[in-house]
Protein backbone atom coordinates (compact mmCIF):
# COMPACT_ATOMS: atom_id res chain seq x y z
CA UNK A 1 0.00 0.00 0.00
CA UNK A 2 1.24 3.72 -0.86
CA UNK A 3 1.82 5.76 1.77
CA UNK A 4 2.77 8.98 -0.46
CA UNK A 5 0.41 12.28 -0.18
CA UNK A 6 1.71 14.56 -2.76
CA UNK A 7 -0.79 17.48 -3.48
CA UNK A 8 1.71 19.68 -4.87
CA UNK A 9 4.72 19.53 -6.70
CA UNK A 10 7.42 22.31 -7.73
CA UNK A 11 9.34 21.80 -10.82
CA UNK A 12 12.24 24.42 -11.67
CA UNK A 13 13.24 24.41 -15.04
CA UNK A 14 9.58 24.60 -16.13
CA UNK A 15 10.16 26.22 -19.56
CA UNK A 16 12.13 23.29 -20.55
CA UNK A 17 10.32 20.23 -22.73
CA UNK A 18 10.72 17.73 -19.33
CA UNK A 19 9.40 20.45 -17.23
CA UNK A 20 6.80 21.74 -18.75
CA UNK A 21 5.61 18.36 -20.01
CA UNK A 22 5.53 16.25 -17.02
CA UNK A 23 3.93 19.16 -15.58
CA UNK A 24 1.08 18.22 -17.98
CA UNK A 25 1.47 14.93 -16.89
CA UNK A 26 1.62 15.44 -12.96
CA UNK A 27 -1.81 17.59 -13.35
CA UNK A 28 -3.96 15.70 -15.60
CA UNK A 29 -3.19 12.31 -14.54
CA UNK A 30 -2.18 12.96 -11.03
CA UNK A 31 -4.52 16.18 -10.95
CA UNK A 32 -2.03 17.21 -8.23
CA UNK A 33 -1.06 21.76 -8.23
CA UNK A 34 2.35 22.40 -9.78
CA UNK A 35 4.15 25.63 -9.39
CA UNK A 36 6.03 26.00 -12.68
CA UNK A 37 9.17 28.02 -11.83
CA UNK A 38 11.31 29.86 -14.45
CA UNK A 39 13.59 32.54 -14.54
CA UNK A 40 10.95 34.25 -15.95
CA UNK A 41 7.18 35.22 -15.73
CA UNK A 42 7.02 35.14 -19.59
CA UNK A 43 8.75 31.75 -19.46
CA UNK A 44 6.62 30.03 -17.00
CA UNK A 45 3.55 31.42 -18.64
CA UNK A 46 4.86 29.40 -21.56
CA UNK A 47 5.58 26.49 -19.68
CA UNK A 48 2.08 26.71 -18.56
CA UNK A 49 1.00 26.78 -22.23
CA UNK A 50 2.61 23.94 -23.43
CA UNK A 51 1.67 22.08 -20.53
CA UNK A 52 -1.26 22.03 -21.16
CA UNK A 53 -1.04 21.74 -25.13
CA UNK A 54 1.18 18.17 -24.38
CA UNK A 55 -1.58 16.68 -21.99
CA UNK A 56 -4.82 17.80 -24.71
CA UNK A 57 -6.82 18.61 -21.16
CA UNK A 58 -7.98 22.45 -20.90
CA UNK A 59 -9.14 21.20 -17.80
CA UNK A 60 -5.67 21.31 -16.07
CA UNK A 61 -5.17 25.48 -16.38
CA UNK A 62 -6.47 26.56 -12.90
CA UNK A 63 -3.78 23.84 -11.39
CA UNK A 64 -0.26 25.09 -13.10
CA UNK A 65 0.31 28.04 -11.60
CA UNK A 66 3.47 30.07 -13.25
CA UNK A 67 6.14 31.75 -10.79
CA UNK A 68 9.69 33.01 -10.61
CA UNK A 69 12.74 32.07 -9.04
CA UNK A 70 11.93 35.14 -6.53
CA UNK A 71 8.54 32.95 -5.07
CA UNK A 72 10.90 29.85 -4.74
CA UNK A 73 10.90 29.84 -1.48
CA UNK A 74 7.66 29.71 -0.97
CA UNK A 75 6.67 27.38 -3.44
CA UNK A 76 9.01 24.92 -1.95
CA UNK A 77 8.19 25.23 1.20
CA UNK A 78 4.42 24.29 0.72
CA UNK A 79 5.28 21.32 -1.45
CA UNK A 80 5.65 18.03 -0.95
CA UNK A 81 7.55 17.18 -4.06
CA UNK A 82 10.34 19.11 -5.85
CA UNK A 83 11.28 18.75 -9.65
CA UNK A 84 14.24 20.10 -10.68
CA UNK A 85 14.39 20.39 -14.12
CA UNK A 86 17.12 22.85 -15.65
CA UNK A 87 19.63 22.27 -18.15
CA UNK A 88 22.25 19.14 -17.90
CA UNK A 89 25.20 20.91 -16.13
CA UNK A 90 26.26 19.01 -12.79
CA UNK A 91 27.40 22.48 -11.65
CA UNK A 92 24.17 24.47 -12.50
CA UNK A 93 21.96 21.52 -10.71
CA UNK A 94 24.52 21.77 -7.49
CA UNK A 95 23.41 25.73 -7.13
CA UNK A 96 19.63 25.22 -7.75
CA UNK A 97 20.01 22.43 -4.80
CA UNK A 98 21.38 24.37 -2.52
CA UNK A 99 18.41 26.76 -2.80
CA UNK A 100 15.98 23.69 -2.37
CA UNK A 101 18.29 23.09 0.61
CA UNK A 102 17.72 26.23 2.29
CA UNK A 103 13.80 26.44 1.52
CA UNK A 104 12.85 22.60 1.63
CA UNK A 105 11.07 21.54 5.21
CA UNK A 106 11.20 18.10 6.62
CA UNK A 107 9.48 15.14 4.76
CA UNK A 108 9.58 17.19 1.33
CA UNK A 109 10.81 14.83 -1.59
CA UNK A 110 13.11 16.11 -3.73
CA UNK A 111 14.52 14.73 -7.04
CA UNK A 112 15.93 15.44 -10.82
CA UNK A 113 15.32 14.97 -14.21
CA UNK A 114 18.67 14.06 -15.01
CA UNK A 115 19.45 11.43 -17.80
CA UNK A 116 22.69 10.78 -16.57
CA UNK A 117 24.39 12.96 -13.82
CA UNK A 118 25.52 11.33 -10.53
CA UNK A 119 22.81 10.96 -8.19
CA UNK A 120 24.89 10.85 -5.27
CA UNK A 121 27.15 13.87 -6.49
CA UNK A 122 23.76 15.71 -6.75
CA UNK A 123 22.61 15.05 -3.47
CA UNK A 124 25.60 15.97 -1.86
CA UNK A 125 24.49 19.81 -0.95
CA UNK A 126 21.40 18.61 1.19
CA UNK A 127 22.18 17.94 5.29
CA UNK A 128 21.71 14.03 6.12
CA UNK A 129 17.60 14.27 5.72
CA UNK A 130 16.93 15.93 2.47
CA UNK A 131 19.79 13.33 1.33
CA UNK A 132 17.68 10.66 2.36
CA UNK A 133 14.80 12.00 0.18
CA UNK A 134 16.64 13.09 -2.50
CA UNK A 135 16.27 10.50 -5.42
CA UNK A 136 16.60 10.10 -9.45
CA UNK A 137 13.12 10.60 -11.58
CA UNK A 138 14.35 10.47 -14.68
CA UNK A 139 10.75 10.77 -17.03
CA UNK A 140 11.06 9.69 -21.23
CA UNK A 141 10.10 12.04 -23.33
CA UNK A 142 7.35 13.06 -23.92
CA UNK A 143 5.92 11.43 -20.69
CA UNK A 144 2.16 11.17 -21.77
CA UNK A 145 3.22 8.53 -24.53
CA UNK A 146 6.51 7.04 -22.83
CA UNK A 147 6.33 5.60 -19.51
CA UNK A 148 8.88 4.77 -18.53
CA UNK A 149 10.54 6.53 -15.31
CA UNK A 150 13.79 5.39 -14.10
CA UNK A 151 14.47 5.68 -10.62
CA UNK A 152 18.03 6.06 -9.09
CA UNK A 153 18.75 6.08 -5.12
CA UNK A 154 21.54 7.25 -3.29
CA UNK A 155 23.58 5.40 -0.51
CA UNK A 156 21.73 7.66 1.74
CA UNK A 157 18.62 7.03 0.53
CA UNK A 158 15.17 6.11 2.98
CA UNK A 159 14.55 3.35 0.78
CA UNK A 160 10.43 3.03 2.15
CA UNK A 161 10.18 6.75 0.78
CA UNK A 162 11.84 5.78 -2.58
CA UNK A 163 9.70 2.29 -2.94
CA UNK A 164 6.51 4.48 -1.69
CA UNK A 165 7.58 7.25 -4.18
CA UNK A 166 7.64 4.43 -7.07
CA UNK A 167 4.35 3.32 -6.12
CA UNK A 168 2.91 6.95 -5.97
CA UNK A 169 4.24 6.84 -9.69
CA UNK A 170 2.78 4.01 -11.15
CA UNK A 171 -0.56 3.78 -9.23
CA UNK A 172 -1.40 7.68 -9.76
CA UNK A 173 0.52 8.83 -12.38
CA UNK A 174 0.44 5.20 -14.57
CA UNK A 175 4.56 4.88 -14.79
CA UNK A 176 6.62 2.18 -15.33
CA UNK A 177 8.60 2.39 -12.33
CA UNK A 178 12.27 0.87 -12.89
CA UNK A 179 14.87 1.02 -9.71
CA UNK A 180 18.60 1.68 -11.56
CA UNK A 181 21.68 2.28 -10.26
CA UNK A 182 23.78 5.18 -10.20
CA UNK A 183 25.62 4.85 -13.24
CA UNK A 184 25.84 7.02 -16.39
CA UNK A 185 23.14 7.18 -18.81
CA UNK A 186 21.13 5.05 -16.72
CA UNK A 187 19.64 1.48 -17.83
CA UNK A 188 17.39 2.32 -20.66
CA UNK A 189 19.95 5.16 -22.52
CA UNK A 190 22.84 2.77 -22.13
CA UNK A 191 21.49 0.75 -23.88
CA UNK A 192 20.00 2.44 -26.40
CA UNK A 193 22.55 5.15 -27.30
CA UNK A 194 24.94 2.34 -27.65
CA UNK A 195 22.36 1.31 -30.61
CA UNK A 196 21.96 4.06 -32.19
CA UNK A 197 25.52 5.36 -32.03
CA UNK A 198 27.02 1.76 -33.57
CA UNK A 199 24.10 2.59 -36.66
CA UNK A 200 25.32 6.10 -37.00
CA UNK A 201 29.04 4.19 -37.60
CA UNK A 202 27.88 1.67 -39.76
CA UNK A 203 26.44 4.65 -41.97
CA UNK A 204 29.99 5.98 -42.26
CA UNK A 205 31.20 2.25 -42.66
CA UNK A 206 28.52 2.07 -45.73
CA UNK A 207 28.35 5.37 -46.98
CA UNK A 208 29.24 3.97 -50.22
CA UNK A 209 25.76 1.93 -50.35
CA UNK A 210 23.92 5.13 -48.94
CA UNK A 211 25.21 6.18 -45.73
CA UNK A 212 22.14 7.08 -43.53
CA UNK A 213 19.50 5.91 -45.11
CA UNK A 214 20.88 2.70 -46.02
CA UNK A 215 21.17 1.85 -42.66
CA UNK A 216 17.77 3.25 -41.65
CA UNK A 217 16.11 0.94 -44.40
CA UNK A 218 18.10 -2.14 -42.49
CA UNK A 219 17.00 -1.72 -39.18
CA UNK A 220 13.28 -0.20 -40.24
CA UNK A 221 10.58 -0.79 -38.45
CA UNK A 222 9.94 -4.42 -39.22
CA UNK A 223 12.94 -4.53 -36.45
CA UNK A 224 10.75 -3.41 -33.24
CA UNK A 225 11.37 0.31 -32.99
CA UNK A 226 8.54 2.62 -34.79
CA UNK A 227 11.46 5.19 -36.01
CA UNK A 228 14.61 4.08 -37.26
CA UNK A 229 17.76 4.62 -35.71
CA UNK A 230 19.91 7.78 -37.44
CA UNK A 231 15.69 8.86 -37.62
CA UNK A 232 15.85 8.57 -33.83
CA UNK A 233 19.37 10.76 -33.54
CA UNK A 234 17.70 13.00 -35.52
CA UNK A 235 14.26 13.40 -33.13
CA UNK A 236 16.88 13.35 -30.33
CA UNK A 237 19.00 15.93 -31.60
CA UNK A 238 22.83 15.76 -32.59
CA UNK A 239 23.42 17.70 -29.80
CA UNK A 240 22.24 15.50 -27.31
CA UNK A 241 23.38 12.29 -28.34
CA UNK A 242 26.57 13.66 -28.87
CA UNK A 243 26.35 15.20 -25.37
CA UNK A 244 25.29 11.34 -23.84
CA UNK A 245 27.81 9.36 -25.81
CA UNK A 246 30.57 11.89 -24.89
CA UNK A 247 29.51 10.77 -20.69
CA UNK A 248 29.51 7.01 -21.73
CA UNK A 249 33.13 7.78 -23.50
CA UNK A 250 34.40 9.18 -20.09
CA UNK A 251 32.68 7.48 -17.40
CA UNK A 252 32.06 3.87 -18.61
CA UNK A 253 34.66 1.19 -18.88
CA UNK A 254 32.69 -2.25 -20.43
CA UNK A 255 33.24 -4.12 -23.46
CA UNK A 256 30.80 -1.15 -25.66
CA UNK A 257 33.90 1.76 -25.86
CA UNK A 258 34.22 1.28 -29.56
CA UNK A 259 30.74 1.91 -29.57
CA UNK A 260 30.93 5.31 -27.95
CA UNK A 261 32.70 6.95 -30.44
CA UNK A 262 30.98 9.34 -32.48
CA UNK A 263 31.74 9.53 -36.20
CA UNK A 264 33.24 12.36 -37.52
CA UNK A 265 30.50 13.72 -40.11
CA UNK A 266 27.79 13.85 -37.10
CA UNK A 267 30.99 16.03 -35.30
CA UNK A 268 30.83 17.80 -38.96
CA UNK A 269 26.86 18.64 -39.00
CA UNK A 270 27.26 19.82 -35.46
CA UNK A 271 29.68 22.54 -36.27
CA UNK A 272 27.09 23.70 -38.89
CA UNK A 273 24.38 23.68 -36.13
CA UNK A 274 22.63 21.11 -37.85
CA UNK A 275 21.00 19.60 -34.92
CA UNK A 276 18.11 17.52 -36.34
CA UNK A 277 14.46 17.81 -36.08
CA UNK A 278 14.54 21.17 -33.95
CA UNK A 279 16.82 23.05 -36.27
CA UNK A 280 15.28 22.16 -39.38
CA UNK A 281 17.85 19.91 -40.76
CA UNK A 282 20.56 17.35 -39.48
CA UNK A 283 21.44 13.85 -40.59
CA UNK A 284 17.39 14.50 -42.45
CA UNK A 285 15.59 17.67 -43.61
CA UNK A 286 12.03 17.89 -45.45
CA UNK A 287 11.23 20.80 -47.97
CA UNK A 288 8.08 21.66 -49.03
CA UNK A 289 7.44 21.83 -52.54
CA UNK A 290 4.08 23.20 -53.50
CA UNK A 291 1.65 20.62 -52.02
CA UNK A 292 4.38 17.76 -52.00
CA UNK A 293 6.83 16.51 -48.81
CA UNK A 294 10.42 16.00 -50.57
CA UNK A 295 12.47 14.10 -47.81
CA UNK A 296 16.55 15.05 -48.07
CA UNK A 297 19.01 12.70 -46.19
CA UNK A 298 22.78 13.94 -45.31
CA UNK A 299 25.54 12.25 -48.57
CA UNK A 300 28.21 11.48 -46.39
CA UNK A 301 30.36 10.81 -49.04
CA UNK A 302 29.72 13.91 -51.29
CA UNK A 303 28.80 16.28 -47.51
CA UNK A 304 25.31 17.34 -49.61
CA UNK A 305 21.76 16.72 -48.90
CA UNK A 306 19.95 14.27 -51.64
CA UNK A 307 16.59 13.12 -51.87
CA UNK A 308 15.90 10.00 -49.48
CA UNK A 309 15.77 6.41 -51.45
CA UNK A 310 13.70 3.71 -51.34
CA UNK A 311 16.20 0.53 -51.46
CA UNK A 312 14.44 -2.57 -52.01
CA UNK A 313 15.49 -5.42 -49.94
CA UNK A 314 14.14 -8.80 -50.03
CA UNK A 315 14.66 -9.97 -46.56
CA UNK A 316 12.74 -6.96 -45.83
CA UNK A 317 10.20 -7.43 -47.56
CA UNK A 318 9.26 -11.00 -46.53
CA UNK A 319 9.61 -9.46 -42.95
CA UNK A 320 6.70 -7.02 -43.44
CA UNK A 321 4.64 -10.04 -45.14
CA UNK A 322 5.29 -12.08 -42.28
CA UNK A 323 3.97 -9.48 -39.87
CA UNK A 324 0.75 -7.87 -41.97
CA UNK A 325 -0.11 -11.78 -41.30
CA UNK A 326 0.48 -11.56 -37.68
CA UNK A 327 3.31 -13.64 -37.45
CA UNK A 328 6.11 -12.69 -35.42
CA UNK A 329 8.42 -15.59 -35.40
CA UNK A 330 8.52 -15.53 -39.63
CA UNK A 331 9.26 -12.41 -40.02
CA UNK A 332 11.99 -12.64 -38.15
CA UNK A 333 13.05 -16.07 -39.83
CA UNK A 334 12.81 -13.95 -42.53
CA UNK A 335 15.58 -12.06 -41.48
CA UNK A 336 17.73 -14.96 -39.70
CA UNK A 337 17.47 -17.11 -43.30
CA UNK A 338 18.41 -14.49 -45.71
CA UNK A 339 21.83 -14.30 -47.30
CA UNK A 340 21.73 -10.86 -48.28
CA UNK A 341 24.63 -8.57 -46.86
CA UNK A 342 21.58 -6.30 -45.37
CA UNK A 343 20.15 -8.88 -43.32
CA UNK A 344 23.53 -10.01 -42.15
CA UNK A 345 24.07 -6.42 -41.12
CA UNK A 346 20.00 -6.14 -39.67
CA UNK A 347 20.93 -9.44 -37.63
CA UNK A 348 24.31 -8.13 -35.88
CA UNK A 349 22.08 -5.19 -34.64
CA UNK A 350 19.72 -7.04 -33.28
CA UNK A 351 22.24 -9.87 -31.40
CA UNK A 352 24.28 -6.63 -30.07
CA UNK A 353 20.71 -5.87 -28.94
CA UNK A 354 20.02 -8.81 -27.22
CA UNK A 355 23.72 -8.87 -25.76
CA UNK A 356 24.40 -5.46 -24.45
CA UNK A 357 21.01 -5.37 -22.48
CA UNK A 358 22.06 -8.73 -21.05
CA UNK A 359 25.00 -7.20 -19.99
CA UNK A 360 24.39 -3.73 -19.09
CA UNK A 361 21.21 -4.58 -16.79
CA UNK A 362 23.38 -6.98 -14.89
CA UNK A 363 25.36 -4.04 -13.70
CA UNK A 364 22.72 -0.90 -13.95
CA UNK A 365 19.43 -2.78 -13.05
CA UNK A 366 18.79 -5.45 -9.88
CA UNK A 367 17.43 -7.37 -12.93
CA UNK A 368 16.61 -8.68 -16.66
CA UNK A 369 13.14 -7.87 -16.77
CA UNK A 370 14.11 -4.25 -16.44
CA UNK A 371 15.69 -4.13 -19.34
CA UNK A 372 12.10 -5.08 -21.07
CA UNK A 373 10.56 -2.14 -19.88
CA UNK A 374 12.98 0.27 -20.34
CA UNK A 375 13.37 -0.08 -23.91
CA UNK A 376 9.53 -1.07 -23.98
CA UNK A 377 8.26 1.97 -22.50
CA UNK A 378 11.52 4.48 -22.59
CA UNK A 379 12.16 3.92 -26.35
CA UNK A 380 9.35 1.96 -27.83
CA UNK A 381 11.54 -0.51 -28.86
CA UNK A 382 10.83 -4.43 -29.26
CA UNK A 383 11.83 -5.44 -25.55
CA UNK A 384 15.31 -7.27 -25.37
CA UNK A 385 13.99 -10.75 -24.50
CA UNK A 386 11.02 -10.71 -26.93
CA UNK A 387 13.50 -10.52 -29.73
CA UNK A 388 16.17 -13.14 -27.73
CA UNK A 389 12.79 -15.47 -27.82
CA UNK A 390 12.64 -14.53 -31.67
CA UNK A 391 15.92 -14.92 -32.78
CA UNK A 392 15.93 -18.96 -30.83
CA UNK A 393 16.67 -18.52 -27.32
CA UNK A 394 20.06 -18.49 -25.59
CA UNK A 395 20.78 -21.65 -28.15
CA UNK A 396 20.28 -19.63 -31.42
CA UNK A 397 22.00 -16.29 -29.64
CA UNK A 398 25.20 -18.43 -28.94
CA UNK A 399 24.89 -19.68 -32.39
CA UNK A 400 24.34 -16.43 -34.21
CA UNK A 401 26.98 -14.60 -32.35
CA UNK A 402 29.59 -17.68 -33.41
CA UNK A 403 28.78 -16.76 -37.31
CA UNK A 404 28.39 -12.93 -36.91
CA UNK A 405 31.88 -11.84 -38.35
CA UNK A 406 30.97 -8.15 -37.64
CA UNK A 407 30.92 -8.78 -33.87
CA UNK A 408 33.89 -7.31 -32.23
CA UNK A 409 33.35 -8.40 -28.69
CA UNK A 410 34.58 -11.41 -26.07
CA UNK A 411 31.78 -12.48 -24.01
CA UNK A 412 31.34 -15.44 -21.81
CA UNK A 413 27.33 -15.73 -21.54
CA UNK A 414 27.02 -18.40 -19.63
CA UNK A 415 27.05 -16.68 -15.72
CA UNK A 416 24.50 -14.13 -17.43
CA UNK A 417 21.94 -16.69 -18.69
CA UNK A 418 21.75 -19.24 -16.42
CA UNK A 419 18.64 -17.96 -14.68
CA UNK A 420 17.43 -15.56 -17.70
CA UNK A 421 13.67 -14.82 -17.35
CA UNK A 422 11.04 -14.88 -20.30
CA UNK A 423 9.77 -11.70 -21.61
CA UNK A 424 6.41 -10.94 -19.45
CA UNK A 425 5.58 -8.42 -21.93
CA UNK A 426 3.02 -8.36 -24.75
CA UNK A 427 5.14 -7.22 -27.48
CA UNK A 428 3.06 -7.45 -30.46
CA UNK A 429 2.44 -4.09 -30.50
CA UNK A 430 6.30 -3.23 -30.83
CA UNK A 431 6.39 -5.29 -34.47
CA UNK A 432 5.86 -2.69 -37.18
CA UNK A 433 4.53 -3.91 -41.02
CA UNK A 434 6.45 -1.12 -42.63
CA UNK A 435 9.20 -1.01 -44.21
Amino acid sequence: MCRMHIKRVTIIGANGTIGSKVAGMLTSLGRLTVYLVSSNIEKSMDAKNKAIRASRDDSIADMLIPLTYDELSDCVSSSQWVFEAIVEDIEAKLTINKLIARYRKPGTIVSTSTSGLSIEKLSSVFDEEGKALYFGTHFFNPPMKQLLCEMTPTSASNMSVFKDLAKFLENQLHRKAIFTADSPAFLANRIGFIFLNEAAQYADLYKSFGGIDYIDSILGPFTGRAIPPLDTIDFVGLDVHKAIMDNLAVYTNDIFQNETILPKYIIDLLRKEKFGYKSGCGLYKTEIAGDKKIQWVYDIESKRYRPKRLYNFEFAKKAVEALLRKDAQSAFNAILNSSEKEAEICRHFLIKYVVSSLVISQSVSNDLSSADIAMAYGFGWLPPLATLELLGGICGLKRLIRHDKMLNIEIDLEPIVANIPKCSLDYSGFLYAKL
